[in-house]
């Protein structure tokens, strides 16, 4: 479950890049926030918020945190086919 001060925290970060972009996260929202994320581990919340960070232009919604494209379990590194290099 995610800590919120975590939340808390890396919101502040998205505030920090995006104020100036219309981004707004008032109490009511980050309520909002929050409930749907709640279920998310905090070190995958982390790593959502630093790849919307790193490439998201505009204000986020809470879609783009959630299309993030993340790498929760590290199983790519086991299913990747290394037939070719053998």
């Amino acid at each position: 479950m995610l800590d919120v001060n975590v939340f808390k925290e890396f919101v502040n970060k998205l505030d920090i890049e995006y104020k100036e972009k219309g981004f707004l996260m008032t109490t009511q929202r980050a309520k909002q926030w929050y409930e749907y994320m709640k279920d998310m581990t905090d070190e995958e919340f982390k790593q959502r918020i630093d790849w919307v960070l790193k490439n998201v232009s505009f204000s986020p919604s809470m879609a783009d945190v959630f299309k993030a494209e993340i790498n929760t379990n590290n199983t790519w590194i086991k299913e990747a086919d290394l037939s070719d290099l053998m």
